[in-house]
């Protein structure tokens, strides 16, 4: 079985560096060699893939509470008109969620309230 080894010191040994590139805004994971420093690989501080799931359970959270406020008011005999104008725009606003959803940038996250 082959081994890796540093093309400049020869060692045998790697270490993970957590770095800011200068002009960078965002910290970069180093596979580095622990005896000289030389890097390997970079990647990606934050998981892409983790933070858009979180983000994805805090907007279905968000439109299933509007949904269900949406429904007890349409349901409602005695909702005022301020209640029905509430309903209206419940689901407006879930159908804003729905196509944010598809146009959230990769690299942004959206505060969910």
């Amino acid at each position: 079985m082959a081994f890796s080894k540093c093309p400049h010191c020869k060692s045998g040994s790697f270490e993970i560096a957590t770095k800011e590139p200068s002009g960078s805004a965002y910290k970069q994971i180093f596979t580095q060699c622990s005896g000289c420093g030389a890097p390997f690989g970079v990647s990606d501080y934050y998981n892409l893939g983790t933070l858009l799931q979180k983000q994805e359970k805090a907007i279905d959270e968000v439109a299933s509470r509007l949904d269900r406020v949406a429904v007890t008011l349409a349901h409602d005999d005695d909702a005022t008109p301020l209640a029905r104008l509430i309903y209206c725009k419940t689901t407006v606003a879930t159908v804003f969620l729905i196509i944010c959803r598809a146009n959230v940038p990769t690299n942004e996250v959206v505060p969910v309230v």
